[in-house]
């Protein structure tokens, strides 16, 4: 079934005398101190659901997947992989913004996700990905109304040309 698992952790600085998102053109630092805002570029799988930035930003990641059927019984769904991940995620500087504006208070600990996905490698060319997510806020973190969970669900179909 061909198991893994994984752990993750990174951490990017965040500025406490920038306010608001600490994104380039969306927050400002106070005049007179220097920016430390780490401002990460390229791609972090970061959750699908809260996908924040690579700002401000510390968290941990657990994950797991297999593949069910990788025997010579099911050759059609050999292909599948189904899998898990945990995110918890905090801010280094908690009175400094991250890339989600919802998150307006000054608490570090901004909540948990947790997503699921299924991979199928249906042919050499055809692919189908579902993916499933739903990030819990911390009340702490997210003012009166932006503290309702949020879920995100994606089916893609995939074809290589």
């Amino acid at each position: 079934m061909k198991p893994r698992v994984g752990f993750t952790y990174a951490k990017a600085s965040g500025d406490k005398t920038r306010v608001g998102s600490p994104l380039p053109n969306a927050g400002l630092n106070v005049p007179g101190s220097t920016d430390d805002t780490f401002i990460g570029f390229g791609y972090m799988n970061t959750g699908v659901s809260f996908q924040p930035s690579l700002s401000n930003l510390e968290f941990t990641r657990f994950s797991a997947a297999l593949r069910p059927f990788d025997d010579a019984d099911s050759p059609n769904y050999q292909g599948i992989e189904v899998g898990t991940s945990a995110y918890l995620y905090w801010r280094p500087a908690p009175t400094a913004g991250v890339s989600d504006t919802r998150a307006d208070t000054s608490d570090d600990y901004l909540g948990y996700e947790w997503d699921l996905h299924v991979n199928w490698k249906m042919s050499s060319d055809m692919f189908l990905l579902v993916n499933y997510g739903v990030f819990v806020p911390h009340e702490g973190s997210f003012s009166p109304g932006n503290e309702r969970s949020r879920q995100f669900f994606t089916v893609n179909l995939n074809w290589l040309l």
